[in-house]
């Protein structure tokens, strides 16, 4: 999960789930994105699953967000200075075995979809690290740095496949490398290795103030520890963070769709009586750029905002 303290960015992981509704209760801006397999279930409880967080300031660097179709991991880019993107993911591995022969486990929901799309030999762990793999290589061609957490169900060795791929992209463990002098805490209730951990671009790791992972059900009932990296907002984004505009005192939403055609055409028409875009083109055609021109636009541009919002119906909330 992801989210926001004071000039700190925080992301942790754990098991949990179904927060929807609590985010909306405990934060004034938040934006959830989870993952999970196409594969129905039968009751309520359907294993596997992954979800990242976003809350108060930081969901305004958010450009682009997602989830893998078989639910493997959900992802979320953030916007940084000079365009800088960060890709962060949030995974998890099935155990190489199933606990099972048969069932709707995670390890089974993912046999069965690839199965579907004609793969004989189905092995979640083998398309998992595949998969990823190339998620990441793209992602890194656009330059993107990248922070990818979760629970690999494998420790952090030379065989594994997550040491593959923070070979391939240049990844660190951080939590190995925040605490180098602690032994490796069983991560899994019922296990006695770190299984769960994050990995990071070498670009991000001084932006990193503090990381380690909790005692089992201190913020959650899981049978996984959460654990937690905190960042330095200005190094890892280059910039401060923004604040939002209380969602209470705002003119409008993008939820009321009368409200955004209204809005829209108002400012259209605007910007339009002002000559706005015939000046913009010509801002843009300028080699050197023109500071006098362009403070003109900003101003354009926010009376025709302020103009527009006069337009809608309002809604306060108290």
């Amino acid at each position: 999960m992801t989210g926001v303290r004071k000039e700190r960015v925080v992301l942790f992981w754990d098991g949990g789930s179904g927060l929807q509704d609590i985010a909306r209760q405990s934060f004034q801006h938040h934006s959830i994105q989870t993952a999970t397999s196409s594969t129905l279930a039968a009751k309520f409880y359907k294993p596997g699953g992954t979800m990242l967080l976003a809350q108060g300031d930081l969901v305004g660097r958010i450009k682009d967000r997602g989830s893998n179709p078989l639910g493997r991991w959900s992802w979320m880019k953030l916007v940084g200075k000079n365009n800088r993107l960060i890709l962060v993911i949030s995974a998890c591995q099935v155990c190489a075995r199933p606990t099972n022969p048969s069932g709707t486990t995670t390890f089974h929901q993912q046999e069965s979809i690839l199965r579907q799309r004609g793969i004989k030999k189905p092995k979640p762990c083998k398309y998992l690290e595949q998969h990823l793999q190339e998620f990441i290589r793209l992602g890194k061609t656009r330059h993107e740095s990248v922070i990818l957490m979760g629970d690999f169900n494998e420790p952090m060795h030379e065989q594994s496949s997550m040491a593959r791929i923070a070979t391939t992209h240049g990844l660190v463990d951080i939590m190995f490398q925040g605490n180098p002098d602690l032994p490796d805490p069983a991560t899994h209730a019922r296990g006695s290795t770190r299984i769960d951990y994050a990995l990071l671009s070498l670009e991000l790791v001084d932006a990193v103030e503090f990381c380690g992972y909790e005692p089992f059900h201190s913020q959650v009932q899981s049978d996984h520890r959460g654990f937690y990296l905190d960042f330095s907002t200005n190094c890892l984004f280059g910039s401060a963070t923004q604040a939002l505009c209380p969602v209470t005192i705002r003119n409008f939403t993008s939820k009321n769709p009368s409200n955004n055609s209204t809005y829209i055409s108002e400012k259209h028409f605007q910007l339009t009586q002002q000559g706005f875009f015939s000046q913009l083109t010509h801002l843009q055609s300028l080699p050197s750029g023109d500071h006098v021109l362009a403070e003109k636009l900003d101003t354009i541009l926010r009376e025709a905002s302020f103009t527009a919002g006069k337009k809608i119906k309002c809604y306060y909330k108290p």
